[in-house]
């Protein structure tokens, strides 16, 4: 999965939120469990060194579509 593959990259703790649900974006199953569909509101979270650049990085991955147009 691209987005748990491209969180990993970062040292810093990623998260990912839908609904007051939040889930480790490292982890294939808890971003699984969150159950988003296409459209969903989603909050990406980041705390650490370089948490602004990771949530640059799948903020820009969820902007684009994750390059699949």
């Amino acid at each position: 999965m691209q987005f748990v593959e491209t969180a990993s990259r970062f040292d810093a703790d990623v998260y990912l939120e839908r609904g007051g649900n939040c889930a480790d974006a490292k982890s294939i199953m808890e971003v699984l469990m969150l159950a988003a569909e296409n459209g969903s509101d989603l909050l990406i979270k980041a705390d650490g060194e370089d948490a602004e650049a990771a949530v640059e990085a799948l903020s820009q991955l969820v902007a684009s579509k994750f390059d699949e147009e």
